[in-house]
């Protein structure tokens, strides 16, 4: 099972913040990478995140 959760929040017209958070629960002799990297052990989960700004000049 894949969970997801992203946001954005807008500091200004032209600075942006953003977020992702993702979770891949495998079960049984699944092995699903959060990134499609290296996939890890059959059975276990895997949580990636990521934060970024963005600004446009």
């Amino acid at each position: 099972m894949l969970y997801a959760l992203r946001g954005t929040y807008a500091f200004s017209k032209r600075t942006t913040v953003y977020g992702t958070v993702g979770l891949v629960d495998n079960s049984g002799q699944s092995a699903v990478a959060v990134d499609g990297a290296a996939a890890p052990p059959p059975g276990s989960s895997q949580l990636g995140a990521m934060l970024g700004i963005k600004h446009i000049l």
